[in-house]
Protein backbone atom coordinates (compact mmCIF):
# COMPACT_ATOMS: atom_id res chain seq x y z
CA UNK A 1 0.00 0.00 0.00
CA UNK A 2 1.56 3.27 -1.04
CA UNK A 3 1.30 6.33 1.10
CA UNK A 4 0.94 8.83 -1.70
CA UNK A 5 -1.53 11.61 -1.13
CA UNK A 6 -3.44 13.16 -3.93
CA UNK A 7 -2.97 16.86 -4.23
CA UNK A 8 -6.06 18.77 -5.16
CA UNK A 9 -5.68 21.29 -7.93
CA UNK A 10 -6.30 24.86 -6.83
CA UNK A 11 -9.81 26.08 -7.43
CA UNK A 12 -10.15 28.00 -10.65
CA UNK A 13 -11.81 31.39 -10.26
CA UNK A 14 -15.08 31.98 -12.04
CA UNK A 15 -13.59 34.92 -13.95
CA UNK A 16 -9.98 35.81 -14.48
CA UNK A 17 -8.44 38.65 -16.41
CA UNK A 18 -5.99 36.22 -18.01
CA UNK A 19 -8.90 34.13 -19.30
CA UNK A 20 -10.57 37.20 -20.80
CA UNK A 21 -7.33 38.27 -22.50
CA UNK A 22 -6.86 34.70 -23.76
CA UNK A 23 -10.39 34.67 -25.21
CA UNK A 24 -9.72 38.00 -26.90
CA UNK A 25 -6.47 36.67 -28.32
CA UNK A 26 -8.06 33.41 -29.51
CA UNK A 27 -11.30 34.86 -30.94
CA UNK A 28 -10.92 38.59 -31.55
CA UNK A 29 -13.71 38.80 -34.12
CA UNK A 30 -16.21 37.09 -31.83
CA UNK A 31 -15.36 39.45 -28.98
CA UNK A 32 -15.54 42.53 -31.21
CA UNK A 33 -18.85 41.36 -32.70
CA UNK A 34 -20.25 40.79 -29.20
CA UNK A 35 -19.17 44.27 -28.10
CA UNK A 36 -20.72 45.82 -31.22
CA UNK A 37 -23.97 43.95 -30.55
CA UNK A 38 -23.99 45.09 -26.91
CA UNK A 39 -23.28 48.70 -27.90
CA UNK A 40 -26.09 48.58 -30.48
CA UNK A 41 -28.59 47.28 -27.92
CA UNK A 42 -27.57 49.93 -25.38
CA UNK A 43 -27.78 52.67 -28.00
CA UNK A 44 -31.25 51.75 -29.27
CA UNK A 45 -32.67 50.85 -25.86
CA UNK A 46 -31.26 53.77 -23.94
CA UNK A 47 -30.67 56.70 -26.28
CA UNK A 48 -32.90 56.63 -29.36
CA UNK A 49 -36.29 58.25 -28.72
CA UNK A 50 -38.86 55.83 -30.09
CA UNK A 51 -41.67 56.76 -27.72
CA UNK A 52 -43.27 60.04 -26.89
CA UNK A 53 -46.25 62.28 -27.13
CA UNK A 54 -47.06 65.97 -26.88
CA UNK A 55 -47.39 65.90 -23.10
CA UNK A 56 -44.30 63.93 -22.10
CA UNK A 57 -42.06 64.63 -25.06
CA UNK A 58 -39.72 62.13 -26.72
CA UNK A 59 -38.53 59.22 -24.58
CA UNK A 60 -36.16 56.32 -25.09
CA UNK A 61 -37.35 52.76 -24.63
CA UNK A 62 -35.69 52.50 -21.21
CA UNK A 63 -37.30 55.71 -19.92
CA UNK A 64 -40.68 54.79 -21.38
CA UNK A 65 -40.56 51.30 -19.85
CA UNK A 66 -39.57 52.65 -16.45
CA UNK A 67 -42.43 55.18 -16.51
CA UNK A 68 -44.94 52.48 -17.47
CA UNK A 69 -43.56 50.05 -14.88
CA UNK A 70 -43.69 52.72 -12.18
CA UNK A 71 -47.32 53.67 -12.81
CA UNK A 72 -49.74 51.94 -10.41
CA UNK A 73 -52.60 52.47 -12.88
CA UNK A 74 -51.03 50.12 -15.46
CA UNK A 75 -50.41 47.42 -12.81
CA UNK A 76 -46.94 46.59 -14.21
CA UNK A 77 -44.92 47.30 -11.05
CA UNK A 78 -43.63 43.71 -11.04
CA UNK A 79 -42.10 44.20 -14.50
CA UNK A 80 -39.07 45.92 -12.91
CA UNK A 81 -37.98 42.44 -11.84
CA UNK A 82 -38.00 40.99 -15.37
CA UNK A 83 -34.52 42.20 -16.48
CA UNK A 84 -32.99 40.82 -13.29
CA UNK A 85 -34.87 37.54 -13.71
CA UNK A 86 -33.59 37.20 -17.28
CA UNK A 87 -30.02 37.88 -16.15
CA UNK A 88 -30.39 35.27 -13.39
CA UNK A 89 -31.73 32.67 -15.82
CA UNK A 90 -28.89 33.33 -18.28
CA UNK A 91 -26.32 33.16 -15.50
CA UNK A 92 -27.74 29.97 -13.98
CA UNK A 93 -27.78 28.17 -17.35
CA UNK A 94 -24.40 29.43 -18.58
CA UNK A 95 -22.90 25.92 -18.60
CA UNK A 96 -25.64 24.64 -20.90
CA UNK A 97 -25.33 27.72 -23.11
CA UNK A 98 -21.57 27.19 -23.44
CA UNK A 99 -22.10 23.53 -24.33
CA UNK A 100 -24.79 24.25 -26.93
CA UNK A 101 -23.68 23.80 -30.53
CA UNK A 102 -23.31 26.97 -32.54
CA UNK A 103 -24.49 26.86 -36.11
CA UNK A 104 -27.25 27.60 -38.54
CA UNK A 105 -30.48 25.68 -38.34
CA UNK A 106 -32.57 25.77 -41.49
CA UNK A 107 -36.18 26.40 -40.51
CA UNK A 108 -38.79 24.10 -41.94
CA UNK A 109 -42.24 25.26 -42.93
CA UNK A 110 -44.97 22.84 -42.03
CA UNK A 111 -48.61 22.78 -43.06
CA UNK A 112 -49.63 25.03 -40.17
CA UNK A 113 -47.18 27.73 -41.16
CA UNK A 114 -48.27 27.54 -44.80
CA UNK A 115 -51.90 27.90 -43.75
CA UNK A 116 -51.06 31.00 -41.71
CA UNK A 117 -48.87 32.46 -44.46
CA UNK A 118 -51.43 31.94 -47.21
CA UNK A 119 -54.38 33.13 -45.12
Amino acid sequence: MSATAEVDAPARPAFSFDGAVGALRDNPLVVVAGLILLATLVYFFGFVNFFGDRVNGPRSTAVWAWKVWDNPVTNYEHAKLIPFLVLFLLWSSRAELKAAPIGFVRPTIGPGEWKIALG
